[in-house]
């Protein structure tokens, strides 16, 4: 927990890098991607937010809070995007009726 005093100026400072790295973004050169991809890697830890005894607290072990602090997180909380899987299954809907159309032309 930090107070609102010390998060502005870190905040701020992260906003001011940013702006820097996008000034340059065509840059191709070696060094401008490393500052990126440190960059970005400091970002993925930045909301990184857990109550600092949560693991003794936690009666129960916790699995999914410890991946959480891993790097790249592999899990998350969220249900299933019922949009993305109807456009998917439109998709396959399209694809298997062109397949079927395809095979009676050419028979």
């Amino acid at each position: 927990m930090r107070f609102p005093k010390n998060t502005v100026p870190k905040l701020e400072k992260v906003f001011a890098e940013w702006k820097g790295l996008k000034k340059h973004k065509t840059r191709m050169s070696e060094t401008h991607r490393k500052k990126e991809d440190i960059f970005v890697a400091r970002l993925d830890n930045l909301f990184d937010i857990a109550h600092a005894d949560a693991l003794t607290l936690i009666t129960i072990p916790e699995v999914f809070l410890l991946s959480q602090t891993e790097d790249g997180c592999p899990e998350s909380i969220g249900g299933v995007d019922m949009i993305q899987v109807l456009r998917n299954k439109r998709t396959q809907e399209c694809m298997s009726a062109a397949n079927r159309h395809r095979e009676g032309v050419e028979k």
